[in-house]
């Protein structure tokens, strides 16, 4: 893989991973490291047709459990498939002291595993009312701040 060089005030690097459908990125992970520590980054691109029902977008834009680090909102008029797209952002890390390498590796394989099962929830482009408490429910394991 390519990795990249970080500006900061220590030599980072960072290795980019995505989850692709085949049409476009669904998640994209960040990893950098530097000689003190580690940071862990993630975003879920959440998009779903103009069929949905807003109610399931109102009560995910206003989860307070998000509050922290709230999803924002984008909507597409040109991609009726893709109409409303919800971005989760997040980020973690720490000291080398506190965490070994297998610990990162296992973190990086539970982000890719969660983010793929909320992706599988929204695969037919929708979420509706029934899915949206695990939906929720997994995406507060990666996203959730407070």
């Amino acid at each position: 893989p390519k990795t990249d060089f970080k500006l900061s005030y220590e030599l980072t690097r960072a290795l980019t991973f995505m989850l692709l459908d085949g049409q476009r990125a669904v998640f994209r992970g960040e990893l950098s490291c530097s000689i003190s520590g580690w940071m862990l980054q993630s975003e879920l691109f959440l998009g779903l047709s103009q069929e949905t029902d807003p109610s399931v977008i109102f009560k995910i834009l206003g989860d307070i459990k998000f509050r922290g680090s709230p999803p924002t909102l984008e909507i597409y008029e040109e991609m009726p498939s893709d109409y409303f797209q919800i971005v989760f952002q997040c980020g973690n890390g720490a000291s080398w002291a506190y965490y070994s390498d297998d610990y990162i590796c296992r973190k990086i394989a539970e982000t890719i595993d969660i983010n793929a099962k909320l992706y599988d929830l929204t695969i037919d482009g929708n979420l509706f009312e029934e899915d949206l408490d695990e939906f929720l429910s997994l995406a507060y394991q990666i996203y959730a701040a407070y």
